[in-house]
C-alpha cells in the first residue's frame, strides 16, 4: 500500500509536473487500490482547498481511494516518540502531522509517496519506506 501525503496530493491537485505527482495520477488511474489516504492527510489537503467546490472535488476523490485509519492509542504515542527520536539524534524534527502520517505508514506497512523532505529525514532514523516516484 502506498500512503499518499499532503505534499502529494497538492501535487497532484496543481497538476504539477512533478514525478510524485505523475506516479499519484497513474495510482489514481488504475483504480485507486493501491493508494491510500489517512485522517490528517485528509484534513490538511482540505484545509487547503479553494473554495467549497475544490473543497467537495478533494473530498471525494480522497475519500474514494483505500483509507488507513489513524489508532489514536497507538499512533500519537508513535508520532511523539519518532519526534523525539529526530530531535534527540540530531536530526530535524518533523511537525507532529508529519510525525502521524510516518506512524501510520511504519505501522502499516505502507510506503509514502511524498514531495515533502521531512519524511526523508524520519527515514533516516526509522524504517520507513519513501515509494519511488518515476
Amino acid at each position: 500500500m502506498i500512503l499518499a501525503d499532503t505534499s502529494a496530493w497538492m501535487e497532484y491537485d496543481r497538476g504539477a509536473n512533478s514525478p510524485v505527482h505523475a506516479r499519484l495520477a497513474a495510482l489514481i488511474a488504475e483504480g485507486g487500490g493501491s493508494v491510500a489516504v489517512t485522517e490528517p492527510v485528509l484534513m490538511e489537503v482540505l484545509g487547503g482547498a479553494k473554495d467549497d467546490q475544490s473543497h467537495h472535488r478533494l473530498y471525494n476523490l480522497m475519500t474514494s481511494v483505500s483509507w488507513l485509519g489513524a489508532d489514536p492509542a497507538v499512533d500519537f504515542e508513535g508520532a511523539a516518540r519518532i519526534n523525539r527520536v529526530c530531535r534527540t539524534s540530531g536530526v530535524a524534527p518533523p511537525g507532529y502531522i508529519v510525525c502521524m502520517i510516518a506512524n501510520i505508514a511504519l505501522r502499516t506497512g505502507s510506503e509514502i509517496l511524498t514531495a515533502d523532505q521531512d519524511f526523508h529525514r524520519v527515514a533516516e532514523l526509522f524504517p520507513l519506506k519513501i515509494a519511488a516516484a518515476p
